[in-house]
């Protein structure tokens, strides 16, 4: 129950992330600014959980034995959080975050 409940909580700050980054994006002025800020924000926030939580190193030596395509998770991010920026003046708080969830169905279905 304790996951569920963390899944309906990371639902519910994808709409939030995505009306505070369009604000961001005013202030800065580009959508793309407004994702480094975000991002930036988002690695030293994760730096400071994974240096206080461990484990260490981190990034172990088994990392770089993965597949190349793995390293592109960070990419998709960049996808995402600029493509909702983009999107929210455009289609409306609804339609933005409807769609990114039809396309994560579309593509859960396929893999």
């Amino acid at each position: 129950m304790p996951l569920l409940l963390l899944g309906v909580m990371v639902g519910a700050v994808t709409p939030i992330q995505t009306a505070v980054n369009s604000r961001l994006r005013i202030a800065v002025g580009t959508p793309f600014r407004a994702s480094l800020v975000s991002f930036t924000v988002g690695t030293l926030v994760t730096l400071v959980a994974s240096l206080t939580l461990g484990p260490h190193p981190l990034l172990p030596a088994s990392a770089l034995a993965g597949p190349w395509w793995m390293w592109l998770a960070g990419l998709f991010g960049v996808i995402f959080m600029t493509g909702n920026i983009l999107l929210l003046p455009k289609l409306g708080s609804l339609q933005t975050v409807m769609m990114p969830v039809l396309g994560q169905i579309l593509m859960g279905l396929l893999i």
